[in-house]
């Protein structure tokens, strides 16, 4: 089976619906982040709705939060991925060390960006 990349959703929400995890944002397996990210999306949207009393605009302000880092993430997974076509060696191993991708803080962190 292969892995495909999904071109990026400019919006996640319509109407009182929204998505998160790999409905909004799919992202190739080479970093280790999408439940990661999926459970992120989670806390952020239940801020977002905690703190907007429509949920449209709730559903803005995650996508605003969320966006950036989910793209990030998305992107680097790409990257990661491409350097492990064929086999593994020294070279292509390079760069795999942890990153920020530890450090979000879903529970306090800033919402809107």
């Amino acid at each position: 089976m292969g892995l495909f990349g999904r071109p990026w959703l400019e919006e996640w929400s319509r109407g009182r619906i929204t998505l998160l995890g790999d409905a909004a944002h799919p992202m190739l397996p080479f970093l280790g982040q999408g439940a990661a990210n999926a459970i992120e999306d989670a806390m952020i949207l239940a801020r977002c709705l905690t703190s907007e009393a429509a949920p449209e605009r709730a559903f803005a302000l995650y996508q605003r939060t969320r966006g950036p880092r989910a793209r990030a993430a998305t992107e680097q997974a790409a990257q990661r991925g491409d350097r492990y076509l064929g086999e593994p060696n020294a070279e292509s191993l390079k760069g795999n060390e942890p990153g920020q991708e530890y450090a979000y803080d879903a529970v306090s962190g800033p919402l809107g960006g």
